[in-house]
């Protein structure tokens, strides 16, 4: 994970298009999520059941080949959540990310 950024510094002026990653996974900006079932990111970080954000964007870098899951954490700014999509890293998580994240007021654990 990385950051911590200020507080209102990432940002997308791009809105999601119709065939986006996040809008593939029913992601809407500026809602707030819940994790649901417990993954590592690509820098190793954890992020366990509970943790919640507010999801800022998803970012797709095509010469990585990673999705970056940008969000906003009220107590400490924003930060960058890296996914590398192969099949050794999180390419699972990144197919499946509405099992693991889910909107906070619906979340529960599957």
């Amino acid at each position: 994970m990385q950051g911590p950024f200020l507080l209102g510094t990432i940002r997308n002026p791009v809105p999601a298009s119709a065939d986006s990653w996040e809008t593939k996974h029913g992601l809407i900006r500026d809602q707030k999520y819940r994790v649901v079932n417990a993954f590592v990111d690509a820098d190793g970080d954890s992020h366990d059941v509970g943790e919640e954000w507010i999801f800022i964007c998803g970012m797709f870098s095509k010469f990585d080949n990673e999705i970056i899951v940008c969000i906003r954490r009220e107590i400490d700014g924003d930060w960058k959540i890296p996914l590398i999509w192969n099949s050794q890293s999180q390419q699972k998580i990144i197919e499946n990310f509405e099992k693991y994240v889910v909107k906070a007021s619906v979340a529960r654990m599957e």
